[in-house]
């Protein structure tokens, strides 16, 4: 059996300030990029993606419009369940925090280029959150954090004799995107509490919108960037309407009571 991943931290050894993969034959012009272009898409981030960046999240540049974001490896394993009518299941296992593309960066140039890859269904950081470092809807930091006693445990037992487990929400998401399954666990407090302070949100990827014209763009878009997610995004979301907060809100309850 594979030995499980011991739970992901950012080492204090990993320099986590801006110009930590700045090669310094290009600190010149990445210097004036910041001052030029760096607060003008921080102020788009906020305006058009609701994503505010906070003061110790600059992303890591390595030359003008590029930098390094950061991500934990995920590997699936299959272990033997305590209970022996169950079997055999999968158990997702998080890795250690690690930059991407730490030499050429990849495109950070706009509010668009960022925001792509934070809100995409496995998405990038700009920094380890194990440091508090997530980018944070623009109302996200008002919303209570609800803290469990318990470590949570996601299980899908939708797939006969083999049990999909994943230690986080996130994982549990991804994995019904790779299935196109609809979620069908309740969503953890956390993430309940967040839902209810915006419009509209979406189950399947775990992502809020505070306009109705974002929330149909990711509707009309999410299929063509991800073709692995069709089936159940358009079973979900056939209308605007549906992505409601409300109607999530709705159906979690549903989810709480089976």
């Amino acid at each position: 059996m594979a030995k499980k991943a011991k739970e992901a931290t950012a080492p204090s050894a990993i320099d986590l300030r801006w110009d930590a993969f700045l090669p310094e034959r290009n600190r010149r012009q990445v210097e004036a990029f910041r001052q030029r272009e760096w607060p003008q898409i921080e102020r788009a981030l906020v305006q058009d993606f609701r994503l505010v960046v906070g003061p110790e999240q600059e992303p890591h540049w390595v030359s003008p419009g590029s930098a390094v974001y950061w991500h934990q490896p995920i590997t699936r394993v299959r272990v033997q369940d305590s209970d022996p009518t169950v079997g055999n299941r999968i158990e997702e296992q998080v890795g250690e925090w690690e930059p991407v593309s730490r030499d050429s960066g990849l495109p950070a140039s706009s509010a668009s280029a960022i925001a792509h890859y934070l809100q995409r269904p496995n998405p990038l950081f700009l920094r380890p959150q194990a440091v508090g470092a997530s980018v944070l809807a623009a109302q996200e930091a008002q919303v209570p954090t609800v803290v469990s006693e318990v470590k949570p445990n996601y299980a899908c037992k939708r797939h006969g004799q083999s049990m999909f487990s994943f230690p986080t929400w996130t994982g549990y998401l991804r994995h019904c995107r790779f299935r196109q399954e609809v979620p069908e666990l309740p969503m953890p407090p956390e993430i309940e509490a967040m839902v209810r302070t915006v419009p509209y949100y979406c189950q399947l990827c775990g992502v809020s919108f505070q306009t109705e014209r974002m929330a149909a763009h990711h509707i009309k878009t999410m299929p063509e960037k991800h073709t692995g997610v069709i089936a159940a995004h358009a079973f979900l979301y056939r209308t605007v309407e549906s992505m409601k907060s409300e109607v999530a809100l709705s159906q979690n309850a549903g989810s709480k009571e089976t």
